[in-house]
């Protein structure tokens, strides 16, 4: 069971569940969280930093459900995420399905047991030792897919993938996404504004209370 959980949390704490499901976690898993604004840089530190046979990057507006890291271990798998939703429309999962046309995965279109994808994101991504060699330091680099994007998650899958470890995605093993919304009083409900990737787009069926 020994190994590292990195927790990125930004210039802030990590959200509240995700403490709580943090102080679920036995004593031999090592919590080292690392803050700031430089996402490879603070990865690749956890990496440097491990301890124990894997690690376990959780970012800190994730919120994983109570057994997810146990179910993950169970797979065997050098390189497996949990899945995570965007927080912002069309909310597809954080998982690449194709590069050319560059296409995410839906939740409605998730096979019903792990399988292999291109890419992952790292909001719960579980890394085995194995992986950790064959990549090699540095593990996590920016501007490699495109000089304007970080996508530093998206180069490791890939790297990770030539180097014989493709990422994995478990669609049961559900990991919440904290995000902003707001709320609007109508006639049939209540109705949420999520936000997009410009501003905050309506969404058109209100929420029963």
């Amino acid at each position: 069971m020994r190994g590292t959980i990195g927790i990125l949390t930004g210039r802030g704490p990590a959200c509240d569940p995700l403490q709580d499901w943090l102080d679920t976690l036995p004593s031999d898993v090592r919590r080292h969280r690392i803050a700031g604004n430089q996402i490879a840089w603070q990865r690749n530190e956890v990496i440097r930093a491990r301890e124990g046979e894997w690690v376990l990057f959780v970012d800190a507006d994730c919120i994983p459900s109570l057994h997810a890291l146990d179910e993950l271990l169970e797979h065997d798998l050098p390189l497996v995420s949990g899945t995570v939703l965007e927080r912002v429309f069309p909310f597809d999962v954080c998982a690449v399905k194709s590069v050319e046309p560059y296409e995410r995965y839906r939740c409605t279109e998730l096979p019903r047991s792990v399988f292999p994808v291109v890419a992952v994101g790292t909001g719960f991504l579980l890394i085995r030792e194995g992986v950790i060699r064959g990549v090699g330091d540095p593990w996590f680099r920016c501007g490699q897919i495109s000089p304007e994007l970080l996508a530093e998650d998206f180069d490791f899958s890939l790297r990770a993938a030539e180097a014989g470890f493709p990422p994995y995605l478990d669609p049961n093993v559900g990991v919440g996404h904290e995000t902003r919304v707001i709320l609007w009083p109508g006639e049939e409900g209540i109705a949420v504004q999520w936000p997009d990737q410009t501003g905050w787009l309506k969404y058109r069926e209100a929420l029963r209370p």
